[in-house]
């Protein structure tokens, strides 16, 4: 007899066959060793149900903080179990920040952080998570519903509100510079609050990525990465602009270019306002005059561009107007992309309101024994900035003291 058959043990077992047991029949020589493990289980381990329910809703509305509990036919190992093993799919920026195991290890209780109602799916991959006698788990996969709105984009709307004038100079007078700013109050944009952005002469308000130097070239939305990710940005008057002293600063209050600030009302609905005062780097004559707002705890998300006299000649780059949030995701707004940006109108962008959504019923999932082979995800291609080529300086007004611009 070669090998036992029996008994075979739950959990991993060895299957050995010695060099020479077997003789070949073409020849007669001996076989050489063999040796293999394999694992056993009267029942594979798989999830029974889970709270909320497949296809049940998460509540209250998002976002939020949920728990969420997955229940198995088995005690699993403990540590086996990690907050990679859950993954979420369906819903912007939903992520599993902790899991622990209870109810005598046959619950994993994950805590999930879910920024948008809608839809959203959980897997967690065959061979994720083990029992007791290490003995991997079967896929599963539950769709469910989350209470609130749904991710959307901001709409924009012309109006006729007209600059106010800045009375605090940040201190932005330079060419291709972000000069950081302390916000007088917590803003959100899209599903992220912020308390400080970067100020950009060239016309952005850049709240994660400080993207100068190099910021002077423009793109239709969404941008392509500079230093980093234009994700999470207002694009005020996307131009090749400076703040710094030139003739066409002439006009402005005080004959100086810069970006000047001021707050209007009080706590808790006051009104951020950022003045541009620069000229283009194309031709420094030409003076540009516009401003951000932005609204204190505003339910819809609101802020403005008011846009004053711009003139647009000696521009080297295409003028470019909106927001851009998760560009991964599709999330941008575009109001302008071209040769000729608004002049005297106001613009406000808003998130409109929602309804609670419907909830989708989907089919709960029959743990089989036999295990499902995980899908490998698809890579998403990562967004390449497309070369520009060095823009020429301007031969009526030379620039005082020149100083290396970054190849694009």
């Amino acid at each position: 007899q070669i090998f036992n058959t029996s008994p075979v043990l739950i959990g991993q077992n060895t299957m050995h066959i010695p060099a020479g047991a077997i003789l070949r029949a073409s020849d007669s020589d001996p076989i050489f060793e063999f040796q293999c493990t394999f694992r056993y289980t009267p029942e594979q381990l798989a999830v029974t149900d889970t709270v909320p329910p497949v296809g049940g809703t998460f509540a209250p509305p998002a976002p939020g903080t949920y728990t969420y509990d997955v229940n198995w036919n088995h005690p699993v190992d403990p540590t086996s179990v990690q907050t990679g093993d859950l993954q979420l799919s369906g819903n912007t920026g939903a992520t599993v920040t902790n899991v622990t195991v209870i109810n005598g290890n046959q619950t994993t209780e994950f805590t999930l952080n879910i920024p948008f109602g809608g839809s959203l799916t959980a897997d967690i991959a065959a061979g994720a998570i083990t029992d007791s006698d290490g003995n991997p788990n079967v896929a599963f996969n539950g769709s469910y519903t989350v209470e609130g709105c749904p991710p959307t984009q901001y709409t924009v709307t012309s109006g006729t509100d007209t600059i106010v004038p800045g009375t605090t100079d940040i201190g932005s007078h330079c060419d291709d510079c972000d000069t950081p700013v302390t916000l007088p109050f917590a803003f959100t944009l899209y599903d992220q609050t912020f308390t400080s952005v970067n100020v950009s002469s060239n016309g952005r308000l850049d709240f994660v990525v400080a993207n100068e130097p190099g910021g002077f070239i423009t793109s239709c939305l969404p941008a392509p990465p500079n230093v980093g990710p234009y994700d999470f940005t207002i694009f005020g008057a996307w131009q090749d602009m400076r703040t710094d002293s030139n003739a066409g600063c002439s006009g402005f209050p005080g004959g100086n270019c810069g970006v000047f600030t001021t707050v209007e009302g009080t706590a808790p609905n006051r009104i951020f306002d950022i003045e541009w005062r620069s000229v283009l780097f194309g031709n420094p004559g030409s003076a540009v005059n516009f401003e951000v707002r932005l609204f204190e705890n505003d339910p819809s998300l609101k802020f403005e561009i008011v846009y004053g006299n711009i003139n647009t000649g000696g521009a080297s780059q295409s003028w470019v107007g909106g927001v851009q949030g998760n560009s991964g995701a599709g999330f941008f707004t575009q109001d302008f992309c071209g040769s000729t940006p608004p002049i005297n109108v106001s613009k406000t962008y808003q998130i409109p309101p929602c309804g609670s959504p419907t909830p989708t019923p989907s089919v709960t999932p029959t743990p089989t024994a036999t295990p499902t082979a995980t899908a490998t995800p698809t890579p998403t291609a990562t967004p390449t900035p497309t070369p520009t080529p060095t823009r020429q300086t301007p031969t009526p007004r030379p620039r005082g003291t020149p100083r290396p611009r970054p190849t694009p």
